[in-house]
């Protein structure tokens, strides 16, 4: 956690504390209103250690540590080539429209009479 705050512009040395369960960061990145420097207004975001999870006693921001580092910018989420995407809806070799039109056929087959009645 300190590693990764520390290479987004956050000095471990004097904006970080570490308790036996949460590192709390200074200032939120995620507030909106300043803090100036008013000591009730520090050290108020939490950031569990080994779940990740983080949260804003100031502001309420919340989230996974996946979201802190989505947030922080720590992420690009890639976009996937539509054409990529369709060609596997239907589970690849195209053969789909074949599936479904073979299971009605047997559903067919069910409602047909079967020997005498």
């Amino acid at each position: 956690i300190t590693t990764f705050c520390s290479k987004h512009g956050i000095n471990p040395l004097n904006e970080i504390r570490i308790t036996p369960h949460h590192v709390l960061i200074k200032e939120c990145p995620f507030c909106h209103k300043p803090t100036r420097g008013k000591p009730d207004n520090l050290f108020k975001l939490y950031v569990k250690i080994g779940a990740g999870a983080y949260f804003c006693h100031r502001c309420g921001a919340k989230g996974s540590w996946y979201d802190f580092k989505m947030n922080l910018g720590g992420f690009e989420v890639a976009q996937l080539n539509k054409d990529t995407t369709t060609a596997t809806t239907d589970g690849g070799g195209g053969g789909g429209a074949r599936r479904r039109r073979g299971l009605a056929s047997l559903g067919n087959q069910s409602k047909t009479k079967r020997g005498p009645t």
